[in-house]
């Protein structure tokens, strides 16, 4: 409650990856909009653009939810890893 959401993604990247990131001057990346009827559940989720600080390391910091991670080109990205807007903005269509 009261947190900005830029505060926000830098603390939830903290959380989950041990990264140190900053948000880029030119942040906004857009913003999505997904309803879950069969939970009840409506989801607004904005993106920003933000670079990892130089010296962070990743380290998974979540097990118990994430097997593993991978870095993957954008060029490369498969197609049932996310909702099509996701695609459309890091490809930047």
């Amino acid at each position: 409650y009261g947190e900005h959401p830029y505060d926000a993604v830098i603390r939830e990247c903290k959380e989950e990856t041990n990264l140190d990131i900053e948000v880029c001057e030119d942040s906004y990346a857009g913003v999505s909009s997904t309803i879950w009827e069969q939970n009840a559940k409506h989801y607004v989720t904005f993106y920003v653009n933000c670079r990892i600080k130089t010296g962070s390391e990743y380290k998974n910091m979540e097990p118990d939810k994430f097997e593993k991670w991978k870095w993957i080109h954008k060029d490369s990205l498969p197609d049932n890893l996310m909702l099509e807007c996701m695609y459309e903005m890091i490809r930047g269509e």
